[in-house]
Order: C-alpha cells, then sequence, then structure tokens
C-alpha cells in the first residue's frame, strides 16, 4: 500500500477549472480559474518527440502525485512551470481518498 510521503511532494501545482462568468453585455465567458493548489510530487510518464523543420516537438506525459482533494475530473487543468497539462486520467489510490495520482499531458499553443 503507498503511503502519503507529504516530503516527497516539493512542487507546487495549480489545478484549474473551466468557468463561466458573465462579460458585462449580457452574454458570458469562460475563463480558467483555480480549482487548487496543491504540492506534487512529479514523474515523466513518457516523452515522445521529434524533429520537425529544425524543431524538436513532442508529447509530455507526467504524473501528478497529490495529497486527495475532492472534486478534480478530466475537465480541469494542471499549471506547473509555465506549461499546462490536460488532466487524462485520474487514479484515487487504493481507493482509500489519502492521495490522488493525475495522469496528464502537456498541452501545445492553441490546443483545447
Amino acid at each position: 500500500m503507498p503511503n502519503v510521503r507529504a516530503g516527497q511532494k516539493r512542487k507546487r501545482i495549480t489545478i484549474e477549472s473551466k468557468t463561466r462568468t458573465d462579460d458585462g453585455s449580457g452574454g458570458a465567458t469562460f475563463v480558467w480559474a483555480e480549482h487548487h493548489r496543491p504540492w506534487a510530487e512529479i514523474h515523466d510518464v513518457e516523452s515522445d518527440s521529434a524533429s520537425v523543420g529544425g524543431a524538436i516537438v513532442g508529447d509530455s506525459v507526467k504524473r501528478f502525485e497529490i495529497r486527495y482533494v475532492a472534486g478534480v475530473t478530466t475537465s480541469m487543468e494542471v499549471v506547473y512551470s509555465g506549461s499546462r497539462y490536460n488532466i487524462i486520467g485520474i487514479r484515487n489510490v487504493d481507493e482509500r481518498n489519502r492521495e490522488l495520482w493525475l495522469i496528464c499531458r502537456e498541452k501545445r499553443d492553441g490546443s483545447q
């Protein structure tokens, strides 16, 4: 059974959710708003890269291990070190509501 290792969770991440806000003209816009700002242990899960037109491009998948927080879904994003990540999977470790593993893919410019 994995233990929640608080000492290993040294990186601050932000979990954001898309929130509807009034635009003042009777309409609405959607913005990313902070849901939670936990400490995390971060692991590279996979990284595929290739050279396109002389530039290195690729997908980066990371696992963010955090203390359990209710309400995190795959419609949210993680912000870490200037990059945004889509949450593509969530694991409640041992179903004990003590630790979450967020499996996330780095967003490329212009991606949703």
